[in-house]
């Protein structure tokens, strides 16, 4: 279809961007009834293909038949953002939630809506009206959506992943006909033949549209553990330097997602941050409300309502500075302006660690990502082996470049020739400011520049 654009135009949607061209060729892909395996980077505005495709179908259909794309997500809080994102851009959407009531669900069964975000569970729950729907108006739905496509299988088994395997497989024997789109920012080889395998997609039937997935605006910071007895004890000189910038900065410190494996780390942290900070922890000191705080934590030990309060407050313009949170929180927040992603310990795997990642500096700015290894690595039975042998590697000097060892893990054929970044060094008289390729790449790299010495 030569004029897409054209027809992405006239659409009565707001917009505030333009498409590129691999979005564009996602789209015709599957205008084209074929199942497409997007593999695009954080910012790229994946979610735009989803959104557009119901809308697109009307256009081209004569009869204007109401179309529906149905969005897979494994986060309630990333279906809640991106329903009210694209709501507000005036496309017709909704939720299928636990606790809807009886009328909003009696709405959506006799109007229907363009976008339907759902887990797999709750659209084939027997107690509910949806398994039913859409074996009856399957007709009207032009795609089958999964969001954050690599939780459908993680490193090792096939059926690892955070989606429920035998309803994922069924929702794709209900809509056999419907075209399928799987996207996320990365996916490894093994990952990708684990979620076409769960999926029944024929590896050869299915589109691989795969883009670079480096983020060369954030600097990767490697920090090894504090050893007994050195400076800063149990507490790393890293944690206590970020805290010292929220007691100088207050709301005009640099935005920051600290993960953590456990939940009592989570809070450890979290208390220790609050503790350092006193009065500083809120917006006015003294205030004691909890949506004064510049430092919150998220975990799933939270109500439901104290998380979306988190998740609402992390804002573009929001006074809150950092989140201690446990790994999933990732998925459900879009915030270009963090400039510091924090891990204290490993995340489940390397997919999922550059996924976390992603998320800093997403506006183009420069940002920092720092890996601490906390516990030790061997205490760590829930990160794959693969990443922990990586993060050894790094530690016993084994590794010269942390960004070219994990785009390695992460490289696909559909994504052209790994690119080789310049080695080359400054010369040494920049009085520790430099910019060379070395010295912004990762702490690896910026060490072996002669500036630094």
């Amino acid at each position: 279809m030569d004029d897409l654009d054209g027809i992405i135009d006239a659409l009565p949607i707001k917009f505030d961007f333009k498409l590129r061209e691999r979005q564009k060729n996602v789209i015709q892909l599957l205008l084209k009834k074929k199942d497409v395996l997007a593999i695009l980077p954080t910012g790229s505005e994946r979610s735009a293909i989803f959104a557009l495709m119901p809308l697109i179908h009307d256009k081209l259909t004569p009869e204007g038949r109401n179309h529906t794309a149905i969005v897979i997500s494994p986060l309630r809080a990333l279906m809640t953002e991106q329903a009210n994102r694209w709501f507000n851009a005036g496309i017709n959407t909704c939720c299928i939630l636990p606790e809807m009531k009886d009328e909003e669900k009696t709405a959506i069964m006799q109007k229907g809506a363009s976008l339907v975000f759902a887990s797999p569970e709750a659209l084939l729950d027997d107690d509910q009206p949806w398994r039913q729907l859409l074996r009856t108006y399957r007709k009207h739905v032009c795609l089958l959506a999964f969001d954050e496509g690599h939780c459908i299988a993680q490193e090792g088994e096939p059926d690892s992943g955070i989606y429920n395997y035998n309803y994922v497989e069924e929702l794709r024997g209900i809509l056999t006909d419907v075209p399928t789109l799987v996207m996320t920012a990365t996916l490894p080889a093994e990952q990708r033949s684990n979620v076409l395998k769960i999926l029944h997609l024929n590896p050869k039937d299915t589109t691989t549209v795969a883009q670079n997935p480096d983020r060369p605006n954030v600097f990767l910071k490697f920090v090894e553990r504090n050893k007994p007895g050195q400076e800063g004890g149990n507490v790393p000189k890293w944690l206590q330097d970020y805290v010292e910038e929220l007691q100088q900065q207050g709301t005009k410190a640099p935005k920051a997602i600290m993960y953590c494996r456990h939940i009592n780390t989570v809070t450890r942290i979290w208390g220790y941050m609050m503790a350092s900070l006193g009065q500083r922890a809120w917006v006015t000191p003294g205030s004691k409300k909890p949506s004064d705080l510049i430092v919150e934590m998220y975990q799933c030990g939270m109500t439901m309502g104290c998380q979306e309060r988190v998740v609402d407050r992390f804002t573009i313009d929001s006074n809150l500075r950092c989140i201690v949170a446990t790994m999933p929180f990732a998925m459900g927040i879009e915030v270009p302006d963090v400039r510091y992603i924090l891990h204290w310990g490993l995340s489940s795997n390397i997919t999922d660690y550059w996924q976390e990642i992603g998320k800093c500096a997403v506006d183009g700015k420069p940002g920092v990502a720092l890996l601490y290894p906390a516990p030790s690595i061997g205490h760590t039975p829930t990160s794959s082996q693969t990443f922990k042998q990586l993060v050894l590697d790094i530690q016993d000097g084994k590794v010269t470049c942390m960004r070219a060892a994990f785009l390695s893990q992460l490289w696909l054929p559909e994504m052209g020739v790994q690119p080789v970044r310049s080695d080359a060094n400054c010369d040494g008289l920049c009085a520790g400011q430099c910019r060379c390729n070395k010295c912004v790449c990762c702490s690896l790299c910026q060490s072996s520049c002669p500036c630094r010495k």
